[in-house]
């Protein structure tokens, strides 16, 4: 209990110095002070408790004092917002794939700026394109515009977030060269960590599905930005966020795991590499700060025997944070260290007499309350406390509470331990056997998919989260004071219970004999929840089973273009894939049996980042039979890696152009009209008008699919009476303005039209005029941005339109069989 007094201390005086503290003079003075008056009392024997805490008051606010910056000529953040500037640095955390961009935490070295170069210390942010990719220890030259973290930013809380890893600068749009590497053995490990965690989330996404595998990459390798942000929201709205980051559970897993090797080596020697395996795995995920804390416990639990002494849970707890605060004082305002510590602190406190209240209750309550506290068990009850702890800290940052979180939490969290076991055995068998990682990736889904099913379910709900004022510091402050006093009192009254003498026992009246209820045994109800898993997985078997028609989705994958092709027989064709590949693979997942990794034909219809990212995605994690591009597809860094991925998987690379053909059985067939062979865009020029026009055909009736050509490419097809009459066009760049002309919808005469868009995109698309146009014809428009995906389905009767969300078409009725 020292060190947790001592710690408290250290805390405050963290807190007080933000609030204002004197020069760093006299704090080491105070430092002395304090250090003098602890070793007197020490000596003495008096006092001790005292000295102590005015010890660490002075070493917290010192701490503080001397992680402050000093913003000078000689630091990279004095540059901010005076124009352009070139920086060498070198990368110095593992990169972050957000989406269609990679994020860069730079280190910098030097600074050009209007041809003088100065040396600099400091940190930035850059924001780069995903490919050439690049991997810790990297120097680099970067140029761009330096900003403010919160400049830009919907939040100044952002920039506090970058502040509290060091990092004062940001280049939104930088332009990244490679030109060199750092030396070193910890460079070379950190390297080679990266590098391993990449090929872990490419076998995850190559034995599951999208989202089930982002899911389950989040859970175990701690990867961002894993899952949509449609998903994301709906976690945080269902009061799950807390399943999709590293957790003490996943740190108590892996000690458990050395633990069960004590049997084959002496215990000293399982607990040493338990220790080794916390410290490892910590820095393979990164150690953000709720990994940090749980992996600096987990040590002090497997420590604590080793050296002949007791863990004491709260001691570990302050422990942690000595450590983490000596680091980094800004740790503190960490939002994810301050939801961890309260979620700690309120189960170290208050989840054992919580569940001695309620198994007294359950006893007094008779056998509908004991078969209410086995259906719940610990792990309900421990959620509640954690997200009771946790509230004030919710309120305060975000304004926001879920309602339905107990609900959500109740639902799923009793899988969870089997779903990370099997999920780290798919992912292990991934790594060594591709065919085994599949067959256990089986084992995994059920659970993933049932967890995603109540997400996206209690996400949903008009009322599961509801906006309040946010609360006051004060006010949090306040809350934690009662809580502390309420536990205090608490533990008081259960001292004097049981210091009180017993009271004489009565004996019990004898009773009849009555036969005993039924009651399902713990084997019964594995039984039953493995029952229920396996429904869950032969439904969605069912529904995702070829059905004998043609479907044809244009997938919802923001500003870009994806259309996802299933024949009768189940074969496949994806036309483009968007700008991000997270996004991409998630709506294949759903879109594809949760078994299926392959995919017969992939087009890239030409070489934008808005249609071609998502393809190098499906190319490094599915199965592709063949890829279609059209003639002379421009050089960049995107066809660079396109085609390196090509030559690596040994798929047959096609180039079309008008006249191509290719025969998907059951009548049908997929026929490129534009370009023309031997058409290529000149050096600097627009891509767009050479893109890949294909006409989908099957049971009589048509799907034009145009890409981003623009209004002279339009009247080029028009001109040559190519076959263009479609009861489907696919609206050409998103519904630019320059395109969709009206003499190509005379020719095309479509009963409905697709706008394949981003919802509040910079481009203004749709363009009134393209949308004017559109309803003249006499169109029955769809947005993917209000109807999610839209499928087009066709077989011997006709055609359907069915979306994904439910929204009303524009444009007249349409005549066919449509179901928004």
């Amino acid at each position: 209990m020292p060190l947790v007094f001592f710690v408290v201390s250290v805390v405050l005086g963290v807190l007080a110095a933000r609030g204002g503290c004197p020069g760093l003079p006299v704090l080491l003075a105070c430092d002395g002070a304090g250090l003098l008056a602890a070793l007197l009392s020490w000596r003495l024997g008096r006092g001790r408790q005292a000295a102590a805490v005015a010890l660490g008051l002075a070493l917290g606010a010192t701490r503080y004092a001397l992680a402050l910056p000093a913003i000078d000529a000689g630091h990279l953040a004095h540059y901010n917002d005076t124009g352009l500037v070139l920086v060498r640095a070198w990368v110095a955390e593992e990169p972050l794939l957000r989406g269609g961009y990679t994020q860069l935490t730079l280190e910098a070295l030097s600074l050009e700026r209007a041809g003088q170069v100065i040396s600099v210390r400091g940190r930035l942010l850059a924001d780069a394109p995903p490919y050439p990719a690049f991997e810790y220890g990297d120097v680099v030259l970067a140029e761009g515009l330096l900003a403010s973290p919160a400049e830009g930013d919907r939040t100044s809380s952002y920039g506090e977030y970058l502040a509290q890893q060091g990092v004062l600068s940001r280049m939104p749009r930088a332009s990244i060269m490679r030109v060199g590497s750092r030396p070193g053995a910890i460079v070379a490990l950190r390297r080679a960590a990266g590098r391993l965690k990449t090929r872990a989330r490419v076998a995850i996404d190559s034995v599951l599905p999208n989202p089930e595998a982002g899911l389950l990459s989040g859970m175990l390798l701690g990867l961002d930005h894993t899952l949509p942000a449609d998903l994301q929201e709906a976690f945080r709205r269902a009061g799950l966020t807390h399943i999709i980051v590293i957790s003490g559970y996943n740190i108590g897993l892996v000690l458990t795991l050395f633990l069960l090797g004590r049997h084959l080596v002496r215990r000293q020697m399982a607990l040493s590499a338990g220790v080794v395996a916390i410290g490892a795995y910590a820095q393979f995920v990164g150690a953000a700060p709720p990994v940090a804390r749980a992996a600096l416990m987990g040590i002090v639990f497997a420590l604590g025997p080793l050296l002949g002494r007791r863990s004491h849970s709260l001691t570990a707890l302050a422990f942690a944070t000595l450590v983490m605060v000596a680091a980094n004082p800004l740790t503190l305002w960490s939002v994810s260290f301050q939801l961890s510590l309260a979620a700690t602190l309120g189960l170290l406190l208050m989840e054992r007499r919580l569940a001695e209240h309620f198994a007294a209750l359950a006893a007094a309550g008779g056998s509908a309350w004991r078969r209410a506290g086995r259906l719940l068990g610990d792990g309900f009850l421990c959620t509640v406390v954690a997200q009771a702890a946790t509230l004030p800290v919710i309120w305060h940052h975000f304004g926001e509470l879920s309602v339905v979180s107990p609900l959500s939490n109740a639902l799923v969290l009793w899988l969870q331990p089997a779903l990370l076991l099997c999920g780290a055995a798919a992912a292990l068998g991934g790594l060594v056997w591709l065919p085994l990682g599949r067959a256990l990736g089986w084992l995994a889904w059920p659970a993933l998919r049932l967890t995603l099913l109540v997400v996206e379910w209690s996400g949903r709900l008009p009322w599961a989260s509801a906006s309040v004022p946010r609360l006051g510091t004060a006010w949090v402050w306040a809350i934690y004071a009662a809580l502390a006093l309420g536990v205090f009192l608490l533990e008081r009254a259960r001292e004097r219970r049981a210091a009180a003498p017993p009271a004489p026992e009565v004996p019990p009246l004898p009773a009849a004999p009555r036969a005993a209820p039924p009651s399902a045994t713990r084997p019964q109800w594995v039984a039953l929840a493995g029952l229920g898993l396996l429904g869950v997985a032969l439904w969605g078997a069912g529904i995702a089973l070829p059905d004998g028609r043609t479907h044809v989705t244009f997938l919802d994958v923001g500003q870009g273009d994806a259309v996802l092709i299933r024949s009768p027989s189940g074969r496949t064709v994806l036309v483009d894939g968007g700008p991000d590949p997270t996004v991409l693979l998630a709506r294949l997942g759903r879109a594809l049996p949760f078994w299926q990794r392959t995919i017969d034909i992939v087009v890239a219809t030409h070489a934008d980042a808005d249609h071609l990212t998502g393809l190098l995605a499906v190319l490094e994690r599915y199965e592709v039979g063949a890829a279609v591009q059209p003639p002379g597809l421009e050089r960049g860094d995107l066809v660079r890696r396109w085609e390196e991925l090509l030559a690596e998987r040994g798929i047959p690379r096609v180039t079309a152009w008008r006249g191509w053909r290719a025969a998907l059985g059951n009548g049908l067939t997929l026929e490129a009209l534009h370009p023309v062979a031997g058409a290529r865009a000149l050096p600097g020029e627009d891509l767009n008008p050479y893109s890949l026009v294909l006409r989908v055909e099957a049971e009589g009736q048509a799907v034009l699919l145009t890409a981003d050509i623009d209004a002279d490419a339009e009247r080029r097809l028009v001109a040559d009476r190519l076959p263009l009459g479609a009861a489907v066009l696919k609206v050409a760049h998103h519904g630019a303005g320059g395109a969709t002309s009206e003499a190509f919808l005379w020719a095309v005469h479509p009963a409905a039209a697709i706008i394949s868009v981003g919802s509040d995109n910079t481009f203004g698309h749709p363009a009134p005029a393209a949308l004017d146009r559109l309803r003249g014809a006499g169109a029955s428009i769809w947005r993917t941005d209000l109807c999610g995906a839209i499928e087009v389905v066709i077989d011997e009767a006709g055609l359907q339109v069915h979306a994904a969300r439910p929204c009303e078409p524009s444009g007249r009725a349409l005549p066919l069989a449509a179901t928004p």
